[in-house]
């Protein structure tokens, strides 16, 4: 396999793939200029690959730079990196690379500049080698999708010429090689520069893989005569929602395939997913110079004077998508179901491990059904408005996530018992109390759209039902007779009234740390989510090590969600949050955007933030909305997102807890792979998924 790019001897050393299948020529960079051309020119191409040689690029830059204060190196290292965001718009990969690069940049400033100047030539290679692995973990799972005798139809060029070795949408193909599978591959030239038929069809070649060339006018034709059984493509960038932008004339193909019953997936690394995206209608589209279209080779085939129109990438929208290859598995989209209902001529493999969130609620739905028979039982009185008290807040909806993590985590250690369902319903109990003492210390007037019970039958019995049910909820736990649960749910309980003290002792203090903020949603959210997961292996009484890292996994996902939570208060829209927006601004909550700002502002811009802070909490003590400094305070809150755009506040808090989630899954890898480890693995992702 050839390398499509390497550091060597000081230099980065790229294969010039505009000269293929032709020549096979390497270009030795000598400096950041040189990387910044390549990737424009397409020296080197395909989302993995140009995120990687950004990454190089400004390691060579780097190394040049005459400086003695890390202020002044990351001022000259700035210009470098706005550089390789520039060349090449739609693939998100150099953003995710540049965005690491000034992550550990930031993470060691502290350095030596000499040893800054080594941790980037260290962390380009490391994600040229962790990109390798990804590929390989792609094409692992990929190749599930491929049978033997199989057509398939790719377009563009996701091959090893587009990462860093092996490729995301030609993996499979390799490894379904590897495996013995007989497989044809069908390869679509791709327009503008012929990328299917210069590179993809030369790497299948050169892997032994049986390839024809195909107009990319006539995969309809193909399709339609039965001819292909499936179409792998990779990923330029993918957005939150699923929607995916790829080379030109991929959406087209996505069409087809709905059409005529075929699968359509895509290869997609992580690294080439924009979280802090909603939908690909945001997404620029490069247009590239009309040449690449008028002439071949330097040969002009149309007449002079016809205008052209040489769009780079399309969108697809996410249902129109299969299934996602990811690292360790693949994620199925609406399009999924889809394809198993209308009956594909192609045999897809009956994985339940490819699911959404949706799909696992549903799924679900018996379970959790007898889990709210169940809570409804806990509000039974012979006082009439406690079990009024209870309908509401139950009628007035919720996900039921904390007993489905219970359920979960029971059934991944082998527990399918009734008592599952009793403690599911316990954790809800607990968590719906807690709801109804919030509510009140936060005068809040709504809860998930609806009036809140304070709101409707006053304070008072609003706390005092909370109360009951805190009480009747440890009661069911301390009937199991099981010392450990019992613990489970008393330390859960009395953590998160330290959590609730602990956050009202800081409202509205700017001086607030990390440290302490973490330590409050973490008792706040993290410690009930953990005891869910814990508790699921009490019952089947696993060993304790699997027990522990079950309660770690729920304690890390818990805080990933609370966090997340924290951030949607200042971007959702208020219809999806349930509340209003910036509503922890108005009362006075201190969370992560205005922790990481105030770190990072200018002096001036954080003596504004204080005051706007200050304002907010007092008005919140004496329950007005007073103005702000001569401001509404929409307009200090509007301030604040402003500064939150300008320093990636939002984006600094989301790779925070991001990096928790992929902490959390990090603790199930005690436990073999199953449907049920991987639902859980789909449950903390849906952390960073969800609007509301």
């Amino acid at each position: 396999m050839v390398k499509t790019i390497e550091w060597r001897d000081g230099k980065g050393v790229m294969l010039n793939q505009s000269r293929l299948p032709l020549e096979v020529k390497f270009i030795e960079c000598t400096d950041c200029h040189m990387v910044a051309d390549g990737i424009k020119k397409l020296w080197i191409r395909g989302a993995p690959a140009i995120g990687i040689a950004a990454a190089m690029g400004i390691a060579l830059g780097a190394q040049d730079i005459k400086a003695e204060s890390f202020d002044e190196f990351t001022k000259q290292i700035e210009p470098i990196i706005k550089m390789m965001l520039s060349t090449r718009p739609t693939a998100v990969n150099i953003s995710w690379a540049t965005g690491r690069i000034e992550r550990l940049l930031l993470a060691n400033k502290e350095r030596p500049i000499d040893r800054l100047k080594e941790l980037l030539i260290y962390e380009a290679n490391k994600i040229l080698e962790e990109d390798i692995e990804v590929n390989k973990a792609i094409g692992r799972w990929g190749s599930e999708f491929i049978k033997d005798g199989d057509t398939i139809l790719t377009h563009c060029n996701a091959g090893s010429l587009a990462t860093g070795g092996h490729g995301t949408a030609t993996a499979p193909l390799l490894i379904a090689t590897e495996q013995g599978k007989r497989i044809q591959v069908i390869a679509g030239e791709t327009r503008p520069v012929l990328q299917g038929a210069r590179l993809t069809s030369w790497e299948l070649i050169q892997a032994g893989i049986p390839v024809t060339l195909i107009t990319d006018s006539t995969a309809g034709a193909l399709m339609k005569n039965e001819m292909i059984d499936l179409v792998i493509v990779g990923t330029d960038r993918t957005t939150k929602n699923g929607d995916v932008a790829n080379k030109i004339g991929t959406y087209t193909i996505a069409v087809l395939c709905k059409e005529h019953n075929i699968p359509f997936y895509v290869a997609a690394p992580l690294s080439s997913i924009d979280f802090g995206m909603h939908s690909g209608d945001l997404i620029p589209i490069e247009e590239r110079h009309p040449d690449e279209v008028t002439t071949i080779w330097g040969h002009r085939v149309v007449p002079e004077g016809v205008n052209v129109i040489n769009l780079s990438f399309d969108v697809t929208p996410a249902n129109y998508v299969a299934s996602f290859f990811y690292r360790k598995r693949g994620i199925q989209t609406n399009g999924h179901k889809k394809i198993n209902e209308s009956g594909y001529r192609h045999r897809v493999p009956e994985i339940k491990r490819h699911m959404t969130i949706k799909d696992i609620f549903a799924d679900y739905s018996e379970e959790l059904r007898a889990v709210d028979e169940q809570l409804m039982d806990l509000f039974k009185s012979n006082v009439f408005l406690i079990p009024m008290i209870g309908r509401h807040i139950l009628n007035s909806g919720g996900k039921r996530i904390r007993p489905l993590f219970l359920l979960l985590s029971a059934e991944l250690c082998g527990y399918k018992g009734a008592d599952r369902i009793l403690l599911a319903a316990t954790i809800e109990a607990i968590h719906t109390a807690s709801l109804l003492h919030d509510d009140v210390i936060d005068d809040a007037e709504t809860r998930r759209g609806e009036s809140a019970a304070h709101t409707l039958w006053g304070r008072q019995a609003a706390i005092l039902a909370g109360d009951f049910l805190y009480s009747n909820a440890l009661m069911l736990a301390v009937s199991q007779k099981n010392q450990k649960i019992t613990e489970a749910f008393s330390e859960a309980v009395t953590r998160m009234a330290e959590g609730e003290i602990l956050q009202l002792c800081r409202v509205g203090d700017p001086e607030i740390t990390k440290e302490e903020y973490f330590d409050i949603i973490s008792a706040k959210t993290g410690v009930l989510l953990s005891a869910a997961c814990r508790i699921g292996g009490i019952l089947s009484n696993q060993p304790e090590k699997r027990e522990m890292s079950l309660l770690r996994f729920g304690m890390k996902t818990g805080t990933a969600f609370q966090l997340a939570d924290d951030i949607l208060d200042y971007v959702a829209e208020q219809r999806e949050l349930g509340k209003k927006l910036g509503k922890d601004l108005a009362e006075g909550k201190i969370t992560m955007p205005l922790i990481y700002l105030l770190k990072v502002a200018a002096d001036v811009e954080r003596d504004e933030i204080k005051d706007i802070i200050n304002e907010a909490a007092a008005a919140q003590k004496s329950k007005k909305r007073a103005p702000i400094k001569g401001k509404t305070q929409n307009s200090g809150l509007k301030r604040i997102i402003d500064l939150f755009s300008r320093y990636n506040a939002i984006e600094e808090s989301l790779k925070i807890a991001e990096g928790l989630v992929v902490e959390a899954k990090s603790e199930l890898e005690v436990f073999p792979d199953s449907r049920e480890r991987d639902v859980l693995l789909t449950m903390a992702e849906y952390t960073m998924q969800r609007d509301k």
